[in-house]
């Protein structure tokens, strides 16, 4: 009887320094990962916790008895709090601008294991834990910031265009133009253009933005196959080719001035400079197609690369 209990004294006193002597008292934590998307983006998507929903959407890929909270902001860096019934770690997330269009996450934390030799083993597990919950959190997080769709909302490419001759006509408004007022504008360049020989048939461009508080601008231009000659109210111009950014979207004037936000977001985003106004290309004839649901709007963004 007293040799069982020497063995069972001895085994318990094994497991014991089993657990001080394999697990750690302090557990460094760190999770990393890289996307491409400009630091600007990930700073708005990540830094603030009410837009984690934007891209924290997949519950079942992740543990959801941890809840995570935002308390402090630095330059590139930010404390997250991570609970989990009454367990609670304060760990670190940085932000790392890796190049204008790409970026990285570490994120970290360091567990303190207690010498309590009934609890240390189990604090060990919950600090492994925790790390599957960080990589399974930023996994989602690259997931969206790699796609450029989910984080503006529409599409957005390059294109190469040529160099080629505009006939322009410019409006101040005191009302917020319409499609119509620009198509009233376009059709009388069509028509002087017309009578000037010109036999260009390439889809016409409309810029309009608000001066102030009464007064609205509205241009209108079509491609010329030669520069035309001036009046009073048209104006040749030329437009110089080179990549611009574009999208093309489908839907009424929700929609536009939607996707015109996103696509100056993301010249913002990508500190992009402008050596021309944007513009927009109305795709399809508005005045034909009543159902704003079916309208196509290309809409311009000349950029330096």
């Amino acid at each position: 009887m007293k040799t069982y209990f020497r063995l069972g004294l001895f085994a318990i006193i094994g497991i014991l320094l089993a657990v001080f002597i394999l697990v750690p008292s302090t557990v460094t934590i760190r999770e990393t990962t890289a996307f491409r998307s400009s630091i600007a983006a990930t700073k708005r998507f990540v830094f603030q916790d009410s837009n984690w929903k934007h891209w924290l959407i997949n519950k079942a890929a992740y543990d959801t008895s941890y809840k995570m909270h935002v308390n402090n902001h630095f330059y590139s860096t930010i404390g997250v709090e991570v609970t989990n019934g009454d367990q609670r770690f304060e760990t670190d997330l940085i932000v790392l601008p890796y190049a204008q269009d790409s970026t990285g996450i570490d994120w970290r934390d360091t567990v303190h294991i207690t010498w309590n030799p009934f609890t240390r083993f189990s604090q060990y597990s919950d600090a492994i834990k925790l790390q599957n919950h960080m990589k399974a959190v930023l996994s989602q997080m690259t997931a969206f910031l790699n796609d450029k769709k989910s984080v503006y909302g529409i599409t957005v490419e390059r294109e190469q265009v040529r160099d080629r001759p505009l006939l322009s006509h410019r409006v101040i408004m005191q009302r917020k133009p319409t499609a119509e007022d620009a198509y009233q504008m376009i059709d009388a360049l069509k028509v002087y253009a017309k009578s000037q020989g010109d036999t260009s048939t390439e889809p016409a461009m409309k810029y309009s933005s608000q001066i102030d508080s009464v007064n609205y601008e509205l241009m209108v231009a079509i491609p010329t196959a030669s520069m035309l000659k001036a009046t009073k109210d048209y104006v040749p111009k030329g437009l110089v080719g080179g990549n611009p950014l574009f999208t093309v979207i489908r839907g009424g004037e929700a929609t536009i001035d939607s996707a015109w936000k996103a696509m100056y977001q993301y010249k913002e985003d990508y500190q992009l400079s402008a050596p021309a106004i944007p513009y927009e290309m109305m795709i399809t004839d508005r005045r034909k197609e009543t159902d704003p649901g079916k309208w196509i709007t290309k809409i311009v963004f000349p950029t330096r690369l």
